[in-house]
């Protein structure tokens, strides 16, 4: 086959040239939607600290709003929420405060809908430095091939349980990089699966110092820690990892249980609660640690309705006999002191029991339906409203953002395997967008760029990153089937996750591939995933991937991951997501490849002045 140059390109269809083009349709509107006559909505501030966790006191919510009289000062109540009823729909403010905490301001806002509009709202100790002027953390040193080979073919040794092997490939690896964290971390776990815990905690804790935000090894180390009995310490420890990563069920899961050994009862409930939100099939027994601590706090009622909980769902679980003999005893007796509790109520983990996986970067991510981020099912996650609040800022976003230009940085490369770089050429170019609907129920995009040209070594370029997300426009959230995986997050603000998938009875509509010289063109069906912020209902981040491969010009893989982040466009008083941050990755005859996009320097078309990307709030 000759080498035919390549374009991905990524539109929405609305250009006459193209005689495949077919005219798009309005999708049908999501159900559960409810008519514009309807102008009042329910709003629900959750509260948690900056990890997840459920805060031990009240916290005050201040809601108002520039374009309606609403002014409202409520406590969170049971759960940590508070409810605003009644609420005309639009933008607004929240302010949270609470004793020991820093102050939080979040804008929101309200739609109506016949399920309730959330709003969460993280809050750091003022203990907590900000650290948002810090350097970031450092990346742990690049491994050599041989080194990266045996790290590798150690890891998979230990997935699947062949110790014996694991250990010769682990060797070898830190022989070869005895400073590389990751490296320290993997013969860690080994030590810990063969029960040489001296030895295990060596090389974890050597991996912390090598790498203090070194999220496995603290998740690790943190546990072996509880086996010890070393109660103090596995709390310093599995803070610091749940500040790098609050969704943790291991390190919520542990913690719990030291604060427990350590009567902070609380804080160990707290930490049971948000344990369960995330995992509660991985240790049922949390569930009577979260009774417990109620008991203790002298809250009996609510302690014998996760005992009955418990029971209720887990009958035959080893823990239920003493379960139902502890609840006898809550309901039995009224003074304020707890029964004796069971001793095998409340079990400490194993350290040789599943540790966070340590994923070493390949060379592109796995398949979105391989890897399904962590979500918490607290609160339900109602599908019809997500898709319909992001539905409106998609259209919001068309309506403002007529035509705009950005600096762009562009890095081609050509990968190896194993994902190391083989060649790399950078260009950086002007990038101009037009989005407008050229009829009622169509949209165009277009991209250009001004002073780049094709890479030399690379046979695709990639255009059409700005339309991705109208994924969720009305027009075209129609031709997938969505489904919301529940509440996650993205750099730590709560995000709802939503799959989705271009549906068999409609035509795709989104994504092209197409020849340079025109010999080809074709639509490519998309699967997906989408964060979209809880809070302000923007699309914050969207990964892509074929549903197919096409051997007909042997493109094996096609991914592609965009992020995005607010630029303030402060002569028009506008605040619009773009992209930031978008990667490529091409399986193609053979080879791999990672394009890389950063954006910079937006400005609208009437805005004389740069306007920079600001982080989110």
């Amino acid at each position: 086959m000759s080498r035919l140059k390549l374009a991905v390109v990524l539109f929405i269809f609305g250009l006459a040239a193209d005689a495949t083009a077919q005219r798009p349709t309005p999708g049908p509107e999501p159900e559960g939607t409810q008519s514009p006559s309807s102008f009042v909505g329910t709003l629900v501030v959750r509260v948690r600290d900056h990890r997840g966790v459920m805060l031990p006191r009240q916290a005050l919510i201040h809601l108002y709003s520039d374009f309606t009289t609403v002014n409202i000062t409520e406590p969170t109540r049971g759960g940590g929420e508070a409810t605003f009823r009644n609420l005309p729909v639009g933008n607004y403010r929240v302010e949270v405060t609470a004793l020991g905490y820093e102050k939080a301001d979040e804008e929101v806002s309200i739609y109506p809908s016949s399920a309730p509009n959330y709003a969460f709202v993280g809050l750091r100790p003022e203990s907590i430095q900000n650290t948002e002027n810090q350097a970031p953390p450092t990346a742990p040193p690049v491994l050599a091939p041989k080194a990266r080979k045996e790290l590798e073919a150690g890891l998979e040794a230990l997935k699947t349980g062949h110790l014996e092997i694991a250990q010769k490939h682990l060797e070898r690896a830190l022989k070869l990089a005895p400073g590389n964290p990751d490296v320290n971390y993997l013969v860690g776990v080994l030590y810990l699966k063969l029960n040489e815990e001296v030895k295990a905690k060596r090389h974890l804790e050597k991996a912390v110092q090598l790498q203090p935000d070194h999220y496995q090894a603290l998740a690790a180390l943190g546990i072996l820690l509880l086996h010890e009995r070393d109660y103090p310490a596995v709390i310093r420890t599995l803070e610091q990892a749940l500040v790098l990563n609050p969704q943790s069920w291991d390190g919520h899961n542990a913690i719990a249980r030291a604060y427990w050994a350590e009567g902070q009862y609380e804080k160990s409930g707290a930490h049971a609660r948000r344990a369960l939100e995330l995992g509660e099939p991985r240790a049922p027994d949390l569930r009577i640690l979260l009774a417990l601590t109620l008991a203790k706090l002298g809250e009996r009622e609510k302690a014998a309705s996760e005992l009955e909980l418990f029971l209720q769902r887990y009958p035959d679980h080893r823990a239920a006999g003493n379960a139902q003999r502890f609840l006898a005893q809550v309901r039995e007796r009224l003074d304020a002191a707890v029964p004796a509790v069971p001793a095998d109520l409340v079990q400490t983990p194993t350290p040789a029991a599943a540790m966070p996986a340590l994923a070493f970067p390949n060379w592109a991510p796995p398949d979105v339906d391989t890897a399904v981020p962590p979500v918490a099912t607290d609160p339900p996650c109602s599908l019809p409203a997500v898709l319909a609040s992001a539905g409106r800022q998609t259209k919001a976003l068309v309506e403002n953002l007529q035509r705009f230009t950005a600096l762009e940085q562009i890095e081609y490369a050509r990968l190896a395997d194993d994902g190391t770089f083989k060649f790399t050429e950078e260009q950086k170019v002007s990038y101009l967008v037009f989005i407008q609907e050229i009829r009622p129920g169509m949209l165009s995009v277009e991209e250009m760029r001004e002073g780049g040209k094709p890479p030399t070594f690379s046979p695709m370029r990639t255009n059409g990153l700005a339309g991705m997300a109208l994924v969720f426009h009305p027009y075209y959230a129609g031709d997938f089937e969505m489904r919301c995986e529940g509440l996650g997050q993205w750099q730590g603000q709560p995000a709802w996750q939503v799959y989705f998938r271009q549906r068999e009875d409609r035509p795709a509509r989104i994504h092209r591939i197409r020849s340079d010289r025109g010999s080809f063109s074709f639509d490519s069906k998309l699967k997906g995933r989408a964060w979209i912020a809880a809070n302000s209902s923007n699309v914050v981040r969207l990964e892509a991937d074929s549903i197919e491969p096409y051997p007909s010009i042997e493109l094996e893989r096609h991914y592609l991951v965009i992020e995005y982040q607010p630029v303030q466009f402060s002569k028009r008083k506008l605040r619009l997501w773009l992209p930031s941050h978008a990667e490529l990755y091409l399986h193609l005859r053979g080879r791999r490849y990672r394009h890389r996009h950063d954006f910079s320097d937006y400005k609208l078309f009437s805005v004389d002045v740069s306007e920079k990307i600001q982080p989110p709030q």
